[in-house]
């Protein structure tokens, strides 16, 4: 028995047909279905919680019929949520938003901190006459 055994050009092109498909196949496009489809519904629960705590900040001062604060997060949600009906309990959504807030906090960091390394690379082409004309006192 040799120690090394070579593939035909036939086992090669099947090979890299099998390799293809996994990559390219039905359960590879349902992943990515799934995928596309998890960020669009994360996105909605995003866009509902956030109008939910706009409204909340629009409103922290009106009083309810029992004078506490509005506040639907915090404090109505968990009461109006139906977890048995959603198949998730309140605590799991509200852990959810919490790491989503941080993960949108760190994202907007960065892409400030792009915006800033641009806006500085672009200033620093500008001759002393091009910055006063437009008015640019760094």
């Amino acid at each position: 028995m040799p120690c090394i055994t070579h593939e035909t050009e036939q086992e090669r092109r099947e090979a890299a047909r099998r390799h293809e498909q996994l990559l390219t196949g039905p359960l590879h496009q349902e992943i990515d279905r799934l995928k596309t489809q998890l960020a669009e519904r994360d996105a909605m629960l995003c866009g509902v919680l956030t109008a939910l705590t706009e409204i909340d900040a629009a409103h922290h001062m009106e009083l309810t019929s029992d004078n506490m604060a509005l506040n639907l997060v915090a404090n109505a949600m968990p009461v109006w949520y139906d977890g048995s009906e959603a198949g998730v309990p309140w605590e799991m959504v509200e852990r959810w938003w919490q790491e989503h807030q941080e993960q949108d906090r760190r994202r907007r960091a960065r892409e400030a901190a792009t915006r800033e390394a641009r806006r500085r690379i672009v200033l620093s082409k500008l001759s002393a006459e091009e910055r006063e004309l437009l008015g640019i006192k760094e």
